[in-house]
């Protein structure tokens, strides 16, 4: 009798303590995901929208044939990752091949509106480097792979900052030629690191991570 009543006792011990162990696992995974959206996706968001702001403010619409000598340019390639856009098949106003040329680039409204924006950015850019280092504290200590998953993000750090850079470069283009050509280095560049951001975003949900087991001095890998 006492040892069915002990087996039971430790049966239901056991199952509380590995609820318990899910639902910290699953607070934890939360808050890596949030502290994952908080810098890294919210550095190419921040990146993507400054670009879109400034070629949709340069920008000059023109619906008539290509200018001989001139470079028209198709808004739909050019835009940034998250901004680019599919016509559906029963939409009937030309957008999907809209040409566009950077005729008020140098306008000197568009200047201040340029350098305008890019302080705004440059600002926000450096004053979330702090969640960076939360988030990467976050992956080494909580997850039984940190070591290699810190690795892959000091990979896409150092590439966030090289479109940083690009996007520097970029704005101090003074051809509009030259600002076309680092325009679709920049937007090559941001859709293969969005896709590979997506990538480590599944990596984060499915990986190992460590919960210690108050009881036993211990941990345990869920």
């Amino acid at each position: 009798m006492l040892g069915s009543i002990a087996i039971g006792t430790f049966g239901t011990r056991y199952i509380v303590n590995r609820w318990q162990e899910k639902k910290e696992t699953s607070e934890i995974r939360k808050e890596v995901l949030r502290n994952y959206q908080e810098s890294i996706k919210d550095y190419l968001v921040l990146m993507e929208t400054f670009v879109a702001k400034i070629v949709f403010r340069s920008v000059s619409i023109d619906t008539s044939a290509d200018v001989k000598g001139v470079r028209m340019n198709s808004l739909h390639d050019l835009l940034p990752y998250g901004y680019t856009y599919e016509l559906p098949s029963d939409y009937t106003v030309g957008v999907q091949n809209q040409t566009f040329l950077f005729s008020n680039r140098s306008e000197k409204t568009n200047k201040d509106f340029t350098n305008s924006e890019f302080m705004k950015f440059e600002e926000e850019f450096f004053s979330k480097r702090a969640s960076i280092t939360k988030f990467t504290s976050g992956v080494r200590q909580y997850y039984q792979n940190g070591r290699d998953l810190s690795s892959k993000l000091d990979d896409l750090w150092n590439r966030i900052m090289i479109l940083h850079i690009l996007v520097h470069i970029m704005i101090s283009a003074k051809q509009d030629d030259d600002f076309v050509s680092l325009l679709q280095q920049f937007n090559t560049s941001i859709d293969k690191l969005f896709n590979d951001v997506v990538e480590y975003d599944y990596t984060l949900a499915d990986e190992s991570i460590k919960v210690e087991k108050k009881s036993a001095k211990s941990n345990f890998i869920i």
